[in-house]
């Protein structure tokens, strides 16, 4: 039982009182001034970045927190000139441990031009600018989009970047790949991926010293674009001695739209997919290839949407996701099947035989704006995979996560990351996660309709900490969910935020402070603090004492596992008891 001065600590308020609820973050506003048209954001290890163009003063800036995402550094800024238009993609940060790699554009030569600088995340310095070079001088051809992905080297990180360049004579764009193999000083390393003209679909992914590279170019037709898949395990000094044609439909048969394209690479597995208009462009459909070894096999071209004839799926938001414990890939895709565009739904197709059969399901309703691009699926620290897709409301104000526990076999509920903070729409954004906490980031724009917009930030993670209360007996609990295949949980409690390390060798954040309290509750682990888990879910026993309201208090819960001596598995979001 806890003692009659703890029982001041919270107010008559549960957290949530449905296990399915992931107990998203309040959203903060961390860009002003018209900030939120071209952000990024990435999360590793114990980091995360955002980035975000402040279109009110033209200035660039970039933001860090830990892996949960949860508090904010100060703006750095990023940029060297000013006035100028600086532009970010949704993939503008590459992180390798404390080093953060940032690429955007201006037009300081006349023509976008593409730049990187190195943000050092424990010294908070950055690197001097270095231009990117795309095969002309300054000024000559114009940088029309990029793709960056980095990795820890032998010697130092290597860098790598898929640039499409806009020629300006004859007017086509083509795709190169350029690598720098010292930490981004430098880019010896160039190649042509294609010679013919390059639609917006490109991408670059580097998972366990392989560098993946799909695109799709129209070398074949010239109204007709293919894809192609190139690999290295060099660092982009070699590459496969021909590119490889993943689209079946044969060379300049059918047309794979720029918008609709994603690659995933989640050792061993390597999935791409994309949006292919093929009987008519008035109805496209929607394709998935998978490789089972890191690239080396590909498996058939399978369509996996079951649209029916006619449907306008050609503005379609292609996002892939892969599973590599449960051996899944998952396509999530919007399409109007169901209606006009206010009726744009999330369809999602999984596969667990590598391609060769998908299963679809809906998993949205209400009407969406677009799907928002998965930037990798998280390792929760028992082993667990997860899986999940972000989206708008349309015109709605709101953000929404669509959630799998088990490889994208079922879909939870969507969960609702933001309502409508202020009236107006939000773009669709972009999100990130993180492996160690087993943690989601996501960002948007929203402000008012033909307004200002501001740069949203908020997310969740899927172990929940519920506090339940209960008026005969009177008293209070804990209800923990979603943690894994654990046996056991605990809560931990503090009167302060705070920065505590989990412990037994495990670097994570508790966010609680060591007052009386916390002391208190760790040697309630096994007490009144403490459950038995099934299923990952379990209750506390109910502690005595009505609760007045006056004193905030910070929970946490945390999974063990208590065979072979003690390890921790996954762990809650940090809850605030107003």
């Amino acid at each position: 039982m806890l003692p009659r001065p703890a029982l001041s600590l919270v107010p008559l308020l549960a957290l949530c009182t449905a296990s399915l609820a992931q107990n998203p973050r309040e959203p903060q506003v961390l860009g002003s001034f018209g900030a939120g048209v071209g952000s990024s954001v990435a999360s590793a290890g114990d980091l995360s970045v955002l980035t975000y163009t402040d279109y009110g003063a033209q200035e660039l800036y970039l933001r860090t927190s830990d892996g949960r995402g949860v508090t904010w550094s100060a703006p750095v800024r990023i940029d060297t000139l000013p006035g100028l238009t600086e532009t970010l993609s949704g993939d503008s940060i590459a992180i390798v441990e404390d080093r953060v790699y940032v690429a955007y554009a201006d037009e300081r030569f006349g023509t976008k031009e593409l730049f990187l600088r190195v943000y050092d995340a424990t010294a908070g310095t950055l690197s001097p600018e270095v231009r990117v070079p795309n095969d002309y001088l300054p000024g000559e051809a114009a940088t029309f989009g990029w793709d960056l992905e980095a990795e820890a080297g032998p010697g130092a990180d290597r860098v790598y970047f898929v640039i499409v360049v806009d020629l300006p004579s004859p007017n086509i764009e083509r795709a190169r790949f350029v690598a720098s193999h010292d930490g981004g000083a430098t880019f010896p390393i160039e190649r042509q991926l294609s010679l013919a003209d390059v639609d917006a679909a490109y991408q670059i992914e580097v998972a366990a010293g392989v560098v993946h590279v799909a695109w799709s170019d129209n070398r074949h037709a010239p109204s007709g674009n293919d894809v192609f898949y190139q690999r290295s395990t060099d660092g982009g000094l070699t590459f496969l001695p021909a590119d490889v044609m993943l689209d079946a439909s044969g060379p300049g048969v059918g047309d794979a739209v720029g918008l609709g394209f994603h690659l995933v690479a989640a050792p061993p597995i390597v999935a791409v997919g994309w949006s292919e208009e093929i009987a008519s462009i008035l109805s496209p459909e929607i394709h998935a290839i998978v490789s089972l070894d890191q690239g080396l096999t590909f498996g058939p071209d399978q369509r996996v949407d079951q649209a029916p004839p006619g449907t306008q799926t050609g503005f379609a938001r292609v996002a892939v996701v892969a599973d590599p414990d449960a051996g899944s890939v998952a396509v999530g895709w919007d399409d109007t099947r169901l209606g006009v565009l206010g009726n744009t739904e999330l369809f999602a197709a999984t596969t667990f035989d590598g391609g060769v059969t998908w299963n679809e399901a809906q998993v949205s309703s209400g009407g969406i704006l677009g799907v928002i691009p998965e930037r990798g699926s998280v390792h929760a620290a028992d082993g667990r995979t997860w899986m999940s897709f972000g989206y708008s409301g349309y015109y709605t104000g709101e953000v929404f996560s669509a959630l799998s526990l088990d490889g994208g076999a079922t879909w939870k509920p969507p969960l609702q990351v933001a309502g409508a903070p202020i009236a107006g729409s939000p773009a669709v954004g972009t999100f990130a996660s993180n492996a160690l906490y087993g943690n989601r980031i996501h960002t948007w724009p929203a402000g008012q309709l033909f307004g200002n917009l501001d740069l949203y930030v908020g997310g969740y993670r899927v172990p929940t900490l519920d506090f339940v209360e209960s008026a005969l007996p009177p008293g209070f609990r804990f209800e923990l969910s979603e943690f894994g295949g654990a046996a056991f949980g605990a809560v931990l409690l503090s009167n302060a935020p705070g920065s505590l390390p989990v412990g037994f060798g495990d670097p994570r954040d508790l966010g609680l402070f060591p007052d009386a309290l916390f002391l208190f509750s760790t040697g309630q682990i096994f007490g009144s603090l403490g459950t038995s888990l099934s299923g990952g879910s379990g209750a506390t026993p109910l502690i005595p004492g009505t609760l007045p309201p006056g004193v905030s208090v910070r929970a946490a819960a945390l999974s063990f596992d208590l065979t072979g001596g003690v390890s921790i598995g996954e762990i809650s979001d940090v809850q605030v008891v107003p």
